[in-house]
């Protein structure tokens, strides 16, 4: 009887660890999820200069937002160099603008899926204007899938002249809240090219300012095929 309780308790050992080294098998640690880097109310000032947030595509500086995130921007973001700034496609990145948060840019910025809120917002959204370049100089400045509320000064407005736009709009909606030339380059520059494409661009209010105005006397006038940014 000895001997067969051995065998019993060295069977049910074995059992055990075969049962124990299939479960390992069967049901594999869950690998971690990696966690945003990115969380809602930070500031996008902050966001964009912490240079681990970025990734640099095709030589650009891209911000890639995390799905449904909420970022407020309550300071001036000045830009040298072009950038991206890419939310989800499904649930976009949500941008509340203080009084103070404007961009100021050399050579462009593109927004992508994101929704900006800028009822609070005291000047135009992006500025053309770092420094003035001697001779013509080359910007981009797309919204691409953007809703934009709340908007009491240009969307764009060249503060310096010399500079040579894309305009590029698709499928987005704006919202116009004040009596403004939506897009302003009147101080010396010009759209080479302005494309609105699926959009709707619309005020709750009579306005009496034009959608386009340049240096000039130029209006908006779309007669060159769209850029593909």
């Amino acid at each position: 009887m000895k001997k067969l309780s051995y065998l019993f308790g060295a069977a049910a050992i074995a059992i055990a660890m075969v049962m124990g080294s299939c479960a390992k098998i069967d049901n594999p640690a869950e690998p971690e999820v990696p966690q945003p880097k990115i969380h809602d109310g930070e500031d996008l000032a902050a966001v964009i200069a912490n240079a681990e947030n970025l990734e640099i595509i095709n030589g650009v500086p891209t911000l890639n937002l995390p799905a449904g995130v909420s970022l407020t921007m309550n300071e001036e973001i000045v830009m040298d160099m072009h950038i991206n700034i890419t939310g989800d496609e499904s649930e976009p990145a949500k941008i509340k603008i203080g009084e103070t948060g404007k961009f100021v840019t050399k050579s462009g910025v593109n927004f992508k899926n994101v929704i900006i809120d800028a009822t609070d917002l005291t000047a135009p959204l992006v500025t053309l204007g770092v420094d003035e370049p001697a001779e013509w100089s080359f910007s981009s400045l797309s919204f691409i899938n953007v809703d934009i509320t709340g908007l009491k000064k240009a969307l764009t407005y060249a503060a310096c002249k010399n500079y040579d736009v894309v305009s590029y709009i698709d499928n987005c909606r704006i919202q116009v809240a004040g009596d403004v030339t939506v897009f302003d380059y009147t101080k010396g520059s010009v759209a080479f090219v302005f494309s609105i494409l699926n959009s709707t661009i619309w005020a709750p209010e009579f306005t009496t300012k034009s959608l386009y105005s340049a240096q000039g006397g130029q209006k908006a006038i779309d007669f060159l095929p769209p850029c593909a940014l």
